[in-house]
């Protein structure tokens, strides 16, 4: 009898724990359907696609936002900045040379997480386009 009462005392603990962890890491959810960003094929603006992007997808979910944003990449306030003054995450002009992209299309470890809502096809294209026009804070 004790034994099996310590069993499922064990089993609860290790559930209560897993729980614990999934709250504290990032939300795997959005608990907020927004409107899907589309980007133009051309002319691509900072404010009015990229920010939005990084603010609902990736500062949203808790992981670039918050106090404690996941690679002290803070994509919540001022994210031009922070973008920027990350060496080599966004290089003006290349794209295909920036680590944001390569992690975008999963070439470096992928960003968002498998676990978490990807990007669209046209996102991603959309942020390569941005970055390829000059990566500029328009």
């Amino acid at each position: 009898m004790r034994r099996k009462f310590f069993i499922r005392f064990l089993f609860l603990s290790i559930l209560g724990l897993i729980i614990i962890f999934e709250f504290i890491s990032c939300k795997d959810t959005q608990t907020e359907v927004t409107k899907e960003i589309v980007f133009p094929d051309s002319n691509v603006s900072f404010s009015k696609h990229v920010e939005p992007l990084f603010q609902q997808r990736c500062a949203q979910a808790a992981c670039h936002g918050g106090n404690n944003p996941q690679a002290d990449l803070n994509l919540e306030y001022n994210s031009y900045s922070s973008i920027r003054n990350k060496p080599g995450l966004v290089i003006g002009g290349d794209a295909n040379g920036s680590r944001l992209t390569q992690r975008l299309e999963g070439k470096l470890p992928q960003m968002p997480p498998p676990k978490f809502p990807q990007l669209t096809t046209n996102q991603i294209q959309g942020v390569k386009k941005w970055i390829n026009e000059g990566a500029s804070n328009n």
